[in-house]
């Protein structure tokens, strides 16, 4: 079972590799690089312009690699997955930076490599998309990811992902065309997981001490991305818990938020509301605000707290990090005093 792949690289380099036949393609619809984590594995899919599979009823991999380069924030090469088919070999490999070979598995079709016919969509060096194009996709486990004896996290180290093809005459020649040689570089995405951090502006109560009926309460997030680079598809998660008692209306987010469950107030107390950004750009060096807003349609006399129990940051899903309390309460009317005889003047 292959993880849900997010797409990562569109556009393909035109005439990576010769034959043309074996190239990977796309365009700004269909992605050429995808890639997913799953608990215990990485994937990534190819859209390649040909079938990979040797000979029919297709069994094997034709005498080609395909792979992808892994590499750190400074562009240095960290590891290559790659799945090869030269020299009747038949697997999946895992190479560290020197191209060494540290990991490998037989290729078993429908289990750590896949291949699945699409609709002709990309081009191969700029010709019409005549043909089908087929989805190349391969795994391998993130235990088996080892760099100076020391298991290298995926899924939480800032890298990038770069795909490569080759021709069959060189075996020394893994990438037809270097990645860093385009202008700009073609076949290399942006980072993921990159350093984010996140703020939060919990709002202040008036001088009364609480919030009341008709007040708005605003709750500010900041997310600050303190690299060089920019990040791409980022995800804030924020949870607010509304008390017995409390009513508050439906939220407002800005930006808009692309989840909120329930999607709908009025929200009578005891729920939580799950308000989620999802997709969003963060420049290098600059921080991105995000609010949440509601008003406060009932409350009870003493004074009781909604809970903002969770808000987090990151590429794939938030993580725990921030709590804020927010006092509530019914507004008291001082009693009117009754008129006495001896306050009338005459």
């Amino acid at each position: 079972m292959f993880p849900t792949f997010i797409p990562y690289i569109f556009n393909a380099a035109s005439n990576n590799v010769s034959p043309c036949a074996v190239d990977v393609v796309g365009n700004g619809l269909n992605p050429a690089l995808a890639f997913g984590f799953s608990a215990t594995h990485i994937a990534f899919r190819l859209r390649l312009n040909c079938d990979p599979r040797k000979s029919n009823p297709q069994t094997e991999i034709e005498e080609h690699r395909w792979g992808v380069e892994i590499k750190d924030i400074n562009g240095n090469l960290l590891f290559t997955v790659e799945v090869d088919g030269k020299n009747n070999k038949y697997f999946v490999a895992i190479r560290n930076s020197n191209f060494a070979t540290i990991y490998t598995e037989s290729i078993v079709l429908g289990t750590n490599v896949d291949v699945t016919q699409v609709t002709g969509i990309a081009s191969c060096n700029g010709q019409p998309p005549l043909d089908s194009d087929f989805l190349l996709d391969f795994q391998m486990p993130l235990s088996r990811f080892i760099r100076n004896n020391i298991l290298f996290d995926l899924s939480k180290e800032v890298v990038q992902f770069c795909f490569y093809t080759t021709t069959c005459c060189d075996d020394n020649n893994i990438n037809k065309e270097d990645p860093d040689d385009q202008v700009p570089p073609c076949k290399c995405g942006k980072f993921i997981n990159v350093p984010l951090t996140l703020t939060k502006l919990c709002p202040i109560p008036p001088a009364g001490g609480s919030f009341i009926v008709d007040d708005d309460v605003t709750i500010i997030l900041s997310v600050s991305n303190t690299s060089m680079v920019t990040a791409t598809n980022v995800t804030v998660v924020d949870l607010l818990n509304i008390p017995t008692g409390v009513t508050i209306s439906s939220l407002t987010t800005l930006p808009l938020a692309i989840t909120i469950i329930p999607p709908a107030g009025p929200y009578v107390g005891n729920i939580d509301i799950t308000t989620m950004w999802t997709g969003l750009t963060i420049p290098a060096q600059s921080a991105l605000q995000l609010s949440i807003t509601f008003t406060i349609l009932d409350a009870p006399i003493q004074t009781t707290n909604i809970t903002n129990i969770d808000a987090g940051i990151g590429q794939l899903s938030g993580i725990n990090n921030f709590r804020c309390t927010i006092p509530v309460s019914m507004e008291i009317t001082p009693p009117t005093r009754g008129v006495k005889f001896y306050d009338l003047k005459f």
